[in-house]
């Protein structure tokens, strides 16, 4: 029987073939997911009003710890921490401002709050950093 699914690491990082099927997985990192969608390509497709909002939310994301990790999606960017790879924020750019669902635990309903201004953006700081240290 012919060999149906492989798995290799190339330098995009995994790439696996089947038999009519070809894809791969991009790898987690601190700067973003590789191969794929970066950081900068969702910022510039975000309106205007949402980009410093969205900086400032990353920003704030990502100097929580050496363990957080940004995975940028089609809409959206999600933070997770590396040990358990469970997110604690998910951000999505709107019209005016920014949509940010909070994750506590597994067993919580995430928190969804919305920011369209920067005393609102520092506002949510205290909820990611609980929902952050809440990851074991």
């Amino acid at each position: 029987m012919a060999d149906l699914a492989r798995l290799e690491m190339g330098p995009s990082g995994w790439t696996g073939t089947g038999r009519a099927t070809t894809f791969i997985i991009g790898v987690g990192t601190r700067r973003g997911v590789i191969p794929g969608r970066t950081y900068e390509d969702l910022r510039a497709q975000a309106p205007e009003a949402a980009r410093p909002l969205l900086d400032s939310v990353r920003a704030f994301c990502m100097a929580l710890g050496d363990d957080v990790v940004e995975d940028v999606r089609m809409h959206r960017v999600v933070f997770c921490k590396t040990v358990s790879f469970r997110w604690f924020a998910d951000v999505e750019p709107s019209r005016d401002g920014v949509v940010v669902k909070i994750q506590r635990g597994r067993s919580d309903p995430p928190q969804r709050a919305s920011a369209s201004d920067a005393a609102q953006a520092e506002g949510l700081q205290a909820a990611l950093r609980d929902a952050y240290k809440s990851i074991r």
